[in-house]
Parts: structure tokens; C-alpha cells; sequence
């Protein structure tokens, strides 16, 4: 059983994502986040291997949410899922990973 939690601030994504991975992996434990404080909260109690994490949220963003999360919790994987065409933030997602696991 994989656990997986979807952050991002737009709940249609967070729903269009569930709906379409609990179709094709019947077998995940989906929660989700509607900002990067909650995903750091719902993370330290949910502790799920994956998350989908949106990058550009009001608040703490995703980069700021991968960084608490991966200082608690090193196992835990992240996939970006932005529709933010900078690929400046991409970069700082990448360098901030290569820094947590160094």
C-alpha cells in the first residue's frame, strides 16, 4: 500500500488528480493538502511515501514545504506538478533536493 498526499491550492486539480489516480491505482491511500502548511502538518501524521506537490501556492509554497517535510521526514519522495512555466522555480526545486540529501 502506497500512501500519497496531492497538495495544491486549486481544489478542482487536487480532485481531478485523486479521481484519475484512484481509477488507473486502486490500491493508494490518497489524502490532500490545499497549501504547503497543511501538506507539512497532514505530512508529520499521514507520513506518506509520495506527494504531488504544487509549486506556486499562496503562503508557504511548495519549495518551502519540501524543505520542512524532507528535514523531518528524509524518506519521503516529491514529484512537482506546477502549471508555472518558469523553469527558475524547477531549478530551485532540484537544487533544494540535491541539499537535503547531500
Amino acid at each position: 500500500m502506497i500512501k500519497l498526499l496531492i497538495v495544491d491550492d486549486e481544489p478542482m486539480e487536487r480532485e481531478g488528480m485523486q479521481l484519475i489516480l484512484e481509477k488507473h491505482f486502486p490500491d493508494l491511500v490518497i489524502q490532500q493538502a490545499k497549501n504547503g502548511r497543511v501538506a507539512v502538518d497532514m505530512a508529520a501524521t499521514f507520513s506518506p511515501d509520495l506527494v504531488l506537490m504544487d509549486i506556486k501556492m499562496p503562503g508557504m509554497n511548495g519549495l518551502e514545504a519540501i524543505e520542512a517535510i524532507t528535514a523531518e521526514q528524509p524518506h519521503i519522495k516529491f514529484i512537482m506538478v506546477t502549471a508555472y512555466d518558469t523553469f527558475s522555480y524547477m531549478k530551485a526545486a532540484i537544487n533544494s533536493e540535491q541539499r537535503t540529501t547531500s
